[in-house]
C-alpha cells in the first residue's frame, strides 16, 4: 500500500498569496518581509499578509470609506501619500480557520497577542515604523520609508513617470 503524503496543518503552510504580495514590496524590503513571514510559518505564528503595495486608485478608494462612502474610516491617507503606494508598508492580520483576525479580534486567544508584538518588534528591529506606537493606533501596520519622506517618494515616481513616458514619444 502507498503512503500518503504528509499534509502540512494550515498554519505552517505557505500561502502563495502572502508571497506575491510580499514580492510587491520595494525591493530594499522583499528580503526581510520574507524571513519573517518564514519563521513566523515554521514558529506556528499564523501571519497572514493583507496589504503591501497599492495604486493611488485603489488608496483613494480606501480613504472615501467613513467620508463619501459608508463605513469606518479605513486609512487617514490619499493617493499618493500613503507608503502603500510605494511598496514600503505592509498590513497584516492573523488567520485561523480560515477567518482573518485583526487586533481587535484576538482577545480570546492570548498567546497570539505574545505573537502579534513578536511580529512588530522583529519588524522594529530591523528598522521599520509600526502602527503599533502612534497615536492613532494602527497595530497591523508597519512600514520602512527607507530613510526619506513620503514627499520624496512621490517625487522620485513622478520623475520616474515622467521619465519613462518621455521614453514612448
Amino acid at each position: 500500500m502507498e503512503k500518503q503524503p504528509h499534509k502540512l496543518p494550515k498554519y505552517l503552510r505557505v500561502d502563495p498569496i502572502c508571497i506575491n504580495k510580499i514580492n510587491q514590496l520595494h525591493p530594499s524590503l522583499i528580503t526581510h518581509a520574507l524571513d519573517i513571514y518564514y519563521d513566523c510559518r515554521k514558529n506556528c505564528i499564523p501571519l497572514h499578509i493583507l496589504w503591501t503595495k497599492r495604486t493611488y486608485e485603489e488608496q483613494d478608494l480606501l480613504y472615501k470609506f467613513g467620508r463619501t462612502l459608508p463605513g469606518n474610516m479605513l486609512t487617514t491617507k490619499r493617493g499618493g501619500y500613503s507608503p502603500h503606494n510605494y511598496g514600503l508598508a505592509i498590513d497584516f492580520c492573523f488567520e485561523k480557520n480560515g477567518k482573518y483576525l485583526l487586533y481587535d479580534d484576538i482577545e480570546t486567544y492570548p498567546r497570539y497577542k505574545n505573537f502579534w508584538m513578536d511580529i512588530v518588534f522583529r519588524f522594529e528591529s530591523l528598522g521599520w515604523t509600526s502602527g503599533w506606537r502612534w497615536p492613532s493606533f494602527e497595530p497591523g501596520h508597519i512600514e520602512n520609508l527607507l530613510g526619506k519622506s513620503i514627499l520624496e517618494h512621490k517625487n522620485e515616481q513622478h520623475k520616474k513617470n515622467w521619465i519613462d513616458g518621455f521614453g514612448n514619444l
